[in-house]
């Protein structure tokens, strides 16, 4: 298992205008990790889970799971 966790800017949490940063950090790490593209998933929790979900949809090539803990669907 690999796990990239990027960390949000601002303590108060991710916004949206970040997620060329969350997707360029993926693509750093995958020219130097062999990474199986079928299994890779955006985890959250609480109040960054609205900003998984927009990261899930707005990379859809990349990312094929969601999984979320302690926030709501948005």
């Amino acid at each position: 298992i690999l796990i990239v966790a990027p960390k949000a800017e601002k303590v108060s949490g991710w916004e949206l205008n970040e997620g060329e940063f969350v997707k360029d950090a993926f693509d750093e790490f995958c020219k130097n990790y062999s990474v199986d593209r079928s299994r890779v998933f955006i985890h959250s929790y609480a109040t960054s889970g609205a900003f998984a979900y927009h990261l899930a949809y707005r990379f859809r090539d990349r990312v094929r799971g969601v999984a979320i803990a302690g926030s709501p669907f948005p």
